[in-house]
């Protein structure tokens, strides 16, 4: 591996590959006062995106609890739920403590230590999270995800967006997509495989979802089509058939290797959006469509999520150019198995 570009940002604590900035005496050894993210990253971004993230995450949860409950949170809880998932998290604590350790005069035996520990924390920083939606408190997360939006705006004059986005996949390293994966990419999602759960119509529709997917969406399938089939990509959808577009998206709504998925939350609808870096292939889902309806009687399960489309690397890199740079996108915070368990602990907190 070329390391010559490699620092550890005294800023941020993150180890970085910055191509631009070539290694030499102003630099020597690890450190760089600061790295491409923390440069191109403004504190009002991050706050707005902060805002945007925890008015999602209030909202979800809201409707999650009056799905459940039928009825809406009360005052107490809500203050409670905010206070719980404001709180500073563990893997942004852990990277203040490396930024500390490495702060001149710090010897070079001791910043590689913390390198070392810079990239082993960032492999594993959801789980260091103890919860998803403890991302909104993370700067790490924001400040990766302005720099995202600033990258893909800076490139979204190019006259061949497909082109664009196969270079960013092979140059993710540089582009913090690897890193932005591994932050907020790990949320596998269940899809209903079940034919006949789109093809019934439920309130407030005309048409079946299979209908949208099958027919209104027939260029989509077809360009899938021909797309798995040119890069062996299993499974195959080898037919013009709703089973074999649900085995696919399903077994792709999977994936959680960090160099293979970015996740993103349409803040529009708020779709769950899974867009597969290798295969140029964005997966829209609705996983959040049952809190839309009357609350049943005290549900025990969450519902599957519902395929809402897959658009193929044409469709997919117009989507993104066009979205992202304008911000229409946030990082996924949502984790519904995640937000019913805080809810109970909350209940037990709050009864007298």
């Amino acid at each position: 591996m070329d390391t010559a570009n490699i620092f550890i940002c005294l800023t941020c604590g993150l180890p970085i590959r910055d191509t631009r900035r070539p290694k030499d005496a102003a630099f020597a050894g690890f450190t760089c006062p600061e790295c491409v993210v923390c440069k191109d990253v403004l504190r009002k971004e991050m706050d707005n995106l902060k805002k945007r993230m925890l008015a999602l995450l209030m909202r979800v949860m809201e409707r999650l609890y009056t799905f459940h409950r039928g009825k809406p949170p009360s005052d107490p809880f809500l203050q409670i739920f905010k206070a719980r998932i404001l709180q500073r998290n563990a893997a942004d604590e852990k990277i203040d403590a490396i930024k500390n350790a490495i702060a001149p005069p710090a010897s070079d035996d001791v910043v590689i230590r913390n390198v070392a520990a810079s990239e082993r924390l960032l492999s594993g920083f959801f789980y260091s999270l103890n919860g998803r939606g403890n991302i909104i408190n993370s700067d790490t997360v924001q400040r990766h995800w302005v720099t995202f939006r600033k990258t893909m705006a800076l490139h979204s004059n190019s006259p061949d967006p497909e082109k664009i986005l196969a270079d960013m996949g092979d140059e993710r390293y540089c582009f913090n997509l690897d890193r932005l994966s591994r932050l907020i990419g790990d949320n596998p999602v269940c899809i209903s495989r079940d034919p006949d759960f789109y093809k019934a119509v439920r309130p407030g529709r005309k048409k079946t979802r299979a209908h949208h997917l099958l027919i209104e969406g027939r260029n989509h399938i077809q360009e899938l089509i021909d797309q798995t089939k040119e890069k062996d990509m299993y499974p195959k959808i080898v037919n013009y058939d709703l089973k074999d577009l649900l085995r696919f998206a399903g077994n792709a709504c999977f994936i959680t290797e960090a160099d293979q998925v970015i996740e993103f939350r349409a803040t529009a609808n708020d779709y769950l959006c899974k867009y597969l870096l290798k295969d140029q292939i964005m997966i829209l889902i609705n996983d959040l469509w049952f809190t839309d309806e009357l609350a049943a009687n005290s549900p025990t399960e969450i519902p599957p999520a519902e395929l809402v489309t897959i658009y193929p690397h044409s469709l997919a890199a117009d989507d993104l150019m066009k979205h992202i740079g304008d911000g229409n996108y946030v990082p996924n915070c949502v984790d519904l198995e995640e937000l019913t368990t805080l809810i109970g602990s909350i209940e037990k907190q709050i009864q007298p």
